[in-house]
């Protein structure tokens, strides 16, 4: 279940993922189902299918990414 705008989504669907290591991303995105993979965040950021970005990455990260998600609207949760 994913909270989006005040209200609740029922169903999210994961339309990519990033890995510096592409092959570390590709074995992540068969386990998970994952169609599309990069080894640029950057990447995934410029798909206009991308609504959401979930940073799972280390705490000195998250401003540069969040600040380039926001640059392109996307909203964007911490782990």
């Amino acid at each position: 279940i994913v909270r989006a705008g005040g209200g609740f989504i029922l169903a999210a669907r994961l339309v990519a993922a990033a890995n510096r290591t592409l092959s570390r991303g590709q074995a992540y995105a068969q386990r998970w189902g994952i169609p599309n993979v990069y080894d640029d965040y950057r990447r995934v950021l410029d798909r206009p299918d991308v609504d959401v970005v979930d940073l799972c990455v280390p705490n000195f990260l998250h401003r540069p990414i969040t600040g380039a998600a926001a640059q392109l609207r996307h909203d964007s949760q911490w782990q």
